[in-house]
């Protein structure tokens, strides 16, 4: 039994989260720059988590659906991204409604005293993370 691990995409920056080996709880852990293209973010993230990988199990990708939700050009991006990402690890990629967690993050880490940069490069961390425990907490 592996872990379970969260993402959330963004052109810019890649966050990701990973979950306890029980499944229950959601902890940050890293994030990786964007690329120029789907497979080159693929790359970064595979890259980056290179040791990670063969203790996971199934990668949640948040989903961006619009406030009614539809989904737009960036949840298709997301899906490819995906796709890409299932087929290059082998592991099951499932994806789930991330509406409002960037801004939820944004808030969270708004009251630490910190400056904005080290705040924006830890918000999609955050988000994953929020992603993530929202996962688990739905199949609880």
């Amino acid at each position: 039994m592996g872990k379970i691990l969260s993402i959330d995409f963004g052109l810019a920056r890649i966050g990701i989260a990973i979950s306890d080996e029980n499944k229950r709880m959601a902890l940050p852990l890293t994030t990786v720059p964007g690329g120029k293209t789907i497979e080159s973010s693929v790359s970064n993230v595979l890259t980056q988590l290179s040791d990670t990988l063969q203790n996971v199990e199934k990668i949640v990708v948040g989903l961006p659906l619009n406030m009614n939700g539809t989904e737009g050009e960036m949840a298709l991006l997301v899906r490819q991204f995906g796709t890409l990402l299932e087929e290059k690890t082998g592991i099951e990629v499932a994806y789930f409604d991330e509406r409002l967690t960037s801004s939820a993050a944004h808030k969270e880490l708004k009251g630490i005293k910190t400056s904005r940069k080290k705040r924006t490069s830890k918000v999609d961390q955050i988000a994953a993370t929020m992603i993530l425990q929202s996962f688990l907490d739905a199949k609880q």
